[in-house]
């Protein structure tokens, strides 16, 4: 079974920032994917690994803290959805669907195994007639 998902989110976040401390400390970099002239790419072409783990990352966190939640776009629709699930699972929704589910697929296992048995059933056919070289 899986921690709470705040607890992932938490572990996530946090192997994040040590990741980026590895990163930082072996000054690791790629080549930047972006066209030349696109905003926000470097002058080198290159993307450096910024270490979240100093001073100097923990104080770029905290500035951008507001600023990544407010313009990463799919983490509103991620949020309402867990919301709505949120409430069909503690209001009971969930298991109550889920019950009469199981309950209405327990109801249709006969004719519906009838159906696809026979409907995967092959039907002999003629044989063929054996050919004899003379």
């Amino acid at each position: 079974m899986l921690p709470h998902p705040v607890m992932l989110f938490a572990l996530f976040a946090l192997g994040t920032v040590l990741l980026s401390g590895v990163a930082g400390y072996f000054e690791w970099s790629v080549a930047d994917p972006r066209p030349a002239g696109v905003k926000g790419r470097s002058a080198d072409g290159v993307i450096h690994a910024v270490s979240l783990v100093n001073e100097e990352g923990l104080r770029r966190i905290i500035e951008n803290l507001v600023k990544n939640f407010v313009e990463f776009a799919p983490l509103g629709t991620v949020l309402v959805a867990l919301l709505g699930v949120s409430v069909a699972e503690h209001s009971g929704l969930l298991t109550a669907a889920i019950h009469s589910m199981v309950l209405g697929a327990s109801k249709l296992a006969g004719p519906s195994s009838f159906t696809f048995g026979f409907s995967s059933w092959e039907f002999p056919s003629a044989p063929e007639p054996q050919r004899t070289c003379r």
